[in-house]
């Protein structure tokens, strides 16, 4: 099975720019033609969190004109930039987003690698969570298809990635999660974003990637000197090849047009 990560793709309204004057929808656009180009075709495309900048209704409908060229499924998170009504709205037809009313949690059963969708979002927040709710839910999830295996999309981290200033704003409560993975031994990997860099990780293990942004990058801060900085590297995306045994690698790709 293979799965085409982008993350934090942070989508403006028609001829919006960021972190200077970059074109986050030209980057979104290039790294979706090279998406396209691959043979074979992912079997889907997801995207976690961020998705757009502002979580504004413009935005969302130009990032459905930049993801319209995908012949592939596409499935969504939202990050700590979104906004749950008008995502909902725009991507009406993706009914795995009307899953859960409290919380944009979701699973996906129809791929040969089952997909869990958890909202990590804390309100006017750029850190988030999963308190008790949320991972109820999880374990409830987790439960019910013990033998499928599993990835799971979220958008903030559970894990520190060594930049003060994005720990300081990563995934609180990562130790209940590690709790309820070391019970559900299905899950094979964690799918993440926020960072805007790549990252690999793991928890109790199970593999972490924290995937790079399509828009734009962030320093490594190790010392945490200062606040975020961005810096110009070109857009990016993983690919993620899970073998029939659950053996997975993550490739790094970077489109020719940005």
């Amino acid at each position: 099975m293979l799965i085409a990560h982008l993350t934090d793709t942070h989508v403006l309204a028609r001829g919006g720019r960021i972190a200077g004057d970059l074109d986050p929808a030209r980057r979104l656009g290039g790294c979706i033609q090279t998406i396209g180009d691959l043979r074979p075709q992912p079997d889907a495309v997801v995207i976690t969190g961020d998705p757009t900048d502002g979580g504004r209704e413009e935005e969302y409908v130009r990032l459905r004109e930049l993801l319209a060229p995908l012949s592939t499924p596409c499935f969504l998170i939202p990050g700590n930039h979104d906004t749950t009504a008008p995502m909902r709205r725009v991507f009406a037809d993706h009914g795995y987003l009307f899953a859960d009313q409290a919380f944009m949690h979701y699973t996906v059963d129809e791929l040969p690698v089952r997909l869990i969708g958890l909202d990590t979002r804390l309100p006017d927040q750029s850190g988030g969570t999963l308190c008790e709710a949320r991972l109820g839910w999880l374990e409830q999830r987790l439960t019910e298809r013990p033998h499928l295996a599993t990835l799971l999309l979220m958008h903030h981290p559970p894990i520190e990635v060594g930049i003060p200033h994005m720990d300081a704003i990563g995934c609180g409560n990562a130790g209940a999660l590690s709790r309820i993975l070391s019970k559900h031994r299905q899950v094979l990997h964690i799918l993440c974003g926020h960072v805007h860099r790549m990252v690999q990780g793991g928890l109790n293990g199970v593999a972490i990637t924290v995937g790079p942004s399509t828009s734009h990058a962030i320093a490594l801060d190790t010392q945490g000197r200062g606040g975020i900085e961005t810096v110009p590297h070109p857009p990016a995306f993983c690919l993620l090849n899970i073998s029939d045994t659950g053996a997975t690698t993550v490739h790094l790709e970077y489109p020719s047009r940005h």
